[in-house]
């Protein structure tokens, strides 16, 4: 009698066709693989047990982090091939996206910049004024704004690519305009006035406010009629200037040039209206003399003359 046998001693070899990617954002994973040669496998997920499989193999419901499959080929001989090995990441938590930077409520300027931030490795999607997301880095800069209301909305997208849900918005509105300051009432340029000068000031903004310097002063907030009180004796300059609500300045204040002497000023009206002159004060003891004294000068003047006597004819 006469025995045959084959002898095989090749191992076979498992060759991956089909797995996810690194870092996977859903719970399931699909492997397939093909062998060397004709065999029956064995796979096992994690270090569990070695468990009868096939290729193609899904896995289901896995939960986040790192995962490992691991695959061997057995062949008809008995021959065990050597391990082929996947691993993975499942990351399905989404990005939370903050805010770290963003404009005020109300700015004087076209200009806005926004800084965000979210988990190692995470990118951005950004919005204005409800425009469909794009991607953006941060900061973001918007330029260029038109005045009024704007909408700026941001979301994190991490490198599963998992989004957040929940963007993050910023409403603001934006006013440029640029008021216009105007004197329109007080002494006229290098004019002579007394400790106590009043002014007043217009603006082209109905909201805006004003900021007052006497004398290169730093400016500080002052009403739209204001009283100058108890001025000392030298030459001043008084500069004003229109804040819109925005915050927005008025780059060329309105100045005015006058100087307070009263001494001098009453010196002046002495020699203009006499020291007699009331110079606008209500005396009414004046007034009254003064009027006495003119009925007097019409009553002399009305008044008919003497005739004239003969000695005086012949003289």
């Amino acid at each position: 009698d006469a025995w045959r046998w084959t002898c095989d001693s090749q191992l076979p070899v498992v060759q991956w066709t089909q797995a996810p990617a690194s870092l996977e954002r859903t719970p399931e994973a699909v492997f397939a693989w093909v062998s060397s040669e004709p065999a029956v496998y064995r796979c096992a997920l994690d270090g569990a047990p070695w468990q009868p499989c096939t290729s193609p193999l899904e896995l289901l419901g896995l939960g986040d982090g790192k995962h490992l499959v691991s695959v061997r080929a057995v062949d008809a001989t008995g021959n065990v091939g050597p391990d082929a090995s996947f691993g993975w990441i499942v990351d399905t938590a989404p990005p939370e996206t903050t805010l770290i930077q963003a404009p005020g409520r109300l700015v004087g300027a076209p200009l806005a910049v926004f800084s965000l931030g979210s988990e190692p490795g995470a990118g951005f999607e950004c919005s204005l004024d409800a425009e469909p997301f794009v991607p953006c880095t941060t900061p973001v800069v918007h330029a260029s704004l038109q005045d009024g209301p704007h909408l700026f909305a941001a979301r994190a997208v991490d490198e599963a690519g998992n989004v957040d849900p929940t963007p993050v918005e910023v409403t603001w509105e934006v006013d440029a305009r640029v008021p216009d300051t105007e004197i329109t009432s007080g002494p006229f340029e290098g004019e002579l006035v007394g400790e106590d000068v009043p002014f007043a000031f217009a603006t082209t903004l109905a909201d805006a406010t004003f900021e007052c310097s006497l004398d290169s002063s730093p400016f500080s907030p002052c009403a739209a009629s204001w009283m100058l009180e108890r001025l000392p004796t030298a030459p001043h300059v008084l500069s004003v200037r229109a804040v819109s609500r925005a915050g927005v300045v008025d780059p060329s204040p309105a100045a005015r040039g006058f100087l307070t002497d009263p001494d001098a000023l009453a010196t002046r009206k002495l020699r203009v209206n006499g020291p007699n002159c009331a110079c606008g004060q209500a005396d009414p003891t004046w007034a009254w003399w003064s009027l006495l004294g003119l009925a007097a000068m019409l009553r002399t003047r009305r008044l008919p003359r003497a005739p004239a006597t003969s000695a005086a004819r012949g003289r």
